[in-house]
């Protein structure tokens, strides 16, 4: 029988040759030799790999950083405080200083001064009228009168003047007589009444005059009759006798009232204005 001979390992080389010996040694050392270079060159992979790796870790944490800072409380700066606006600084004087009232109002039972009264007929006041009851003071003694057309005006404006000056310019019919009294309408609105002294045998002025008579007693309204066909007019009374206050009469001088209600409508000199326009002179207009 045939002997078995022990099988050899894969890359063993079979060494019972001497030829086969060498050969086997060779290839063991290239083995050893491609081993080596093979651990050294899984070594500096390796090792190139690290840094890589630890690079991107630093970079991961600087991005969390930047995203997420972590500061403390008290390492954060203080939110600056809003801006105050500046304040403006305010005038030291007042530009109404020179407007500012003074003296308050007028104290109890002290009236004010009147201005320029009208002037008119009791008639014309369309109105229920009193006359002050005071006849000495509060009317007056007759006086002399004069109208002047007016441009732009349908009734004449009439002047005052002295009697001597106005007979020696103008003739007897443009020469108006009759006396002024302060008289009164409801709610304090006072003016000068004609109260009439020539021609009272003419029914018109003696009416009138009964009327102003009758209203320094009482709340008057005279009314012209003419649409009756009666040349005269009628005094009405209200139908309360207490429907308005008695006027609360002002204690300005009539001979005041009178001047200020004529102030330039006095003609005191033939040159006067209205006197030249009522007599058909230049006007001098120097």
């Amino acid at each position: 029988m045939a002997t078995k001979s022990k099988p050899t390992k894969v890359g063993t080389p079979d060494v019972r040759y001497p030829t086969q010996l060498k050969a086997a040694k060779v290839l063991a050392a290239a083995n050893r030799r491609h081993t080596a270079k093979k651990a050294k060159l899984a070594a500096k992979a390796k090792r190139l790999s690290k840094p890589k790796q630890a690079a991107s870790v630093q970079v991961q944490t600087v991005v969390r950083q930047q995203v997420k800072p972590k500061v403390r409380p008290e390492a954060m700066p203080a939110e600056p405080d809003p801006p105050v606006a500046p304040s403006i600084a305010k005038p030291t004087g007042s530009k109404l200083a020179r407007f500012h009232s003074t003296r308050g109002s007028a104290p109890a039972g002290v009236q004010t001064r009147l201005g320029p009264l009208p002037v008119f007929r009791l008639s014309e006041a369309k109105d229920w009228v009193r006359l002050h009851p005071d006849t000495e003071n509060y009317w007056s003694p007759e006086l002399c009168f004069f109208s002047v057309p007016v441009p732009g005006m349908n009734k004449a404006v009439k002047h005052m003047g002295p009697e001597d000056l106005l007979m020696q310019e103008l003739s007897n019919d443009d020469i108006e007589r009759h006396a002024l009294a302060l008289a009164a309408k409801p709610n304090g609105v006072f003016f000068l009444a004609i109260v009439p002294t020539q021609n009272l045998d003419n029914d018109w002025n003696a009416t009138a005059l009964d009327g102003a008579e009758q209203g320094k007693d009482r709340w008057v309204k005279l009314v012209s009759r003419k649409k009756e066909g009666v040349d005269q007019y009628k005094v009405d009374y209200p139908k309360d006798a207490d429907a308005f206050p008695p006027p609360d009469w002002p204690i300005d001088p009539l001979e005041d009232l009178i001047l200020r209600a004529f102030e330039g409508r006095i003609a005191d000199s033939a040159d006067h204005p209205g006197l030249r326009r009522k007599t058909g002179r230049k006007q001098d207009l120097k």
